[in-house]
């Protein structure tokens, strides 16, 4: 149970029992995990009589509504705050646009994490690369400070570490990450929603945009990354949006000899994002990501580069516009 975390642990709670105005935060275009462990600690933070407000930037999957989310901020308003937890969430400037709130001195920071951080930002840090997922460090923060984990709450935390692990299929997935997801179960935990109507289920839109994404797989045989890319015009004719995207990159990883997967996608602010996902310890995806500005795991990390994604005589390439 977080065993080398265990002094902070006593500072976050003495610092939520002090506050009564709680800001939670996560990364943009949040995922699984980001949803799974803003939510759970939102309700949470509720059930313990504290005045909780969630922010988010960027767009949800629609079938993530499917599990009791809470009412979620999208904009920066004059709310007054004494506490923010920043969650699942490796550097500030990730969460979006909400960097007043982090400047203000009188708030006190709690940064807790999964992935590699080499200057945590928080004034308490729980950040820890051992867990599968921030949604799995929730789960025993909460049993530590003896909240009450209901079946809303079970299924959010499960929701998160299903999705960092792949359904456990990952790596990453630990004997710890199956007991938590156990007992999680046994609080009421809907495993079959989201297995199959969150995690699995796609829509047609969905499908088509994945057929682009296969279609234009390259093999790069020297050095094992197989590679696909989207653009802008592909979501717009797939009728599909971006969040539809999450997953194929784990898909076209899985091709036989292959070290690695690289997915390159436009989005609409003049960027390429890349997403890298490994299978393999000989490939350190954050090495790759690292060149380009980017970071994250061994196995998964990301990065972005100013452009746009264009198909030339010699194949699909970034250009600077």
């Amino acid at each position: 149970m977080l065993q080398l975390q265990k002094e902070n642990i006593k500072k976050v709670k003495e610092r939520i029992e002090k506050s009564n105005n709680i800001a939670l935060f996560t990364h943009k275009d949040p995922d699984g995990d980001a949803i799974g462990s803003i939510s759970s600690m939102h309700h949470a933070l509720r059930e313990s009589k504290k005045n909780v407000y969630s922010f988010l930037y960027g767009n949800i999957p629609e079938n993530f509504y499917l599990l009791s989310l809470p009412l979620f901020s999208r904009k920066k308003d004059n709310y007054t705050f004494d506490l923010a937890i920043v969650l699942d969430c490796s550097n500030l400037d990730r969460a979006g646009l909400f960097d007043e709130v982090f400047s203000n001195k009188d708030i006190t920071i709690i940064n807790m994490d999964h992935h590699p951080q080499e200057k945590p930002f928080g004034d308490i840090n729980i950040v820890d690369t051992g867990f599968s997922s921030t949604s799995e460090i929730i789960y025993e923060l909460l049993s530590d400070m003896n909240f009450y984990i209901n079946k809303d709450i079970s299924s959010l935390i499960l929701l998160g570490i299903m999705f960092d692990t792949g359904n456990f299929m990952h790596p990453n997935t630990s004997s710890r990450t199956l007991t938590i997801a156990s007992d999680l179960i046994l609080k009421g935990a809907n495993i079959k929603k989201i297995s199959q109507k969150i995690l699995r289920q796609k829509r047609i839109s969905t499908l088509k945009l994945w057929g682009n994404v296969l279609s234009r797989i390259k093999s790069d045989r020297k050095k094992g990354i197989v590679s696909s890319v989207i653009t802008n015009e592909d979501l717009i004719s797939c009728g599909a949006t971006k969040e539809e995207l999450e997953g194929v990159v784990n898909l076209i990883a899985s091709i036989p000899k292959s070290k690695a997967s690289l997915l390159l996608r436009e989005d609409n602010e003049g960027n390429v994002r890349g997403s890298l996902r490994s299978n393999t310890d000989d490939f350190d995806t954050r090495k790759f990501a690292k060149i380009f500005g980017g970071g994250g795991h061994t196995r998964a990390s990301g990065f972005q580069l100013k452009g746009k994604i264009k198909e030339t005589k010699n194949g699909w390439q970034i250009v600077e516009e």
